[in-house]
């Protein structure tokens, strides 16, 4: 049996993941376009722009529990590493510290739940637009990262979906054929 990434091949694990979400999420731009920028966010937690219902807490601050050997000081490194690339909001009732009107704050070491989650609504749209399957499980998946339970060469063959995946949104819209298949990331 492989022996689990050490702390810092854990965080540079995450980062790479990371890196390649925000990408495909920067391509896509569904959150933005019709969450942010609304003056009525499809899953608001308030009217007006910005405060959305999947930012409504301070999930940046949430991350798993270390389950695994070595989880505990991975977490403690990833936790200081996003206190370093955040940028605190002034708070506002029923949304996360780290939320503004253009968006997340935090530009590195989101938590695996800011990172990966997204809602129903999204994963239907990028079904039906570009066939992209997306998980729900993503977030636990970033987390099995930062355990150390998840492997490079595991991550490497999901970085290769995401960018695809990414390649696709750009492109747009996708043509319904019978011989593209279904990215599942």
């Amino acid at each position: 049996m492989a022996e689990r990434p050490n702390v810092e091949e854990r965080l540079a694990m995450y980062r790479e993941a990371e890196v390649a979400l925000r990408e495909f999420f920067s391509a896509d731009k569904y959150c933005l376009e019709n969450c942010i920028k609304q003056e009525f966010s499809k899953f608001r937690t308030w009217n007006s722009p910005g405060r959305l219902g999947c930012c409504d807490h301070n999930y940046f601050e949430w991350c798993l529990e270390p389950n695994y050997p070595g989880s505990s000081q991975t977490l403690k490194e990833f936790k200081k590493l996003q206190q370093e690339n955040a940028t605190c909001q002034v708070h506002r009732e029923g949304e996360c510290d780290y939320h503004s009107e253009t968006g997340c704050q935090v530009k590195q070491y989101l938590s695996p739940i800011c990172l990966g989650f997204i809602c129903v609504s999204h994963i239907q749209y990028l079904a039906k637009t570009y066939g992209i399957e997306y998980s729900e499980k993503t977030g636990n998946r970033l987390g099995g990262i930062l355990d150390g339970i998840e492997t490079q060469k595991n991550l490497n063959i999901w970085l290769t979906k995401i960018r695809k995946a990414t390649e696709r949104v750009k492109k747009g819209k996708r043509k319904q054929t019978k011989n593209q298949k279904v990215i599942e990331i």
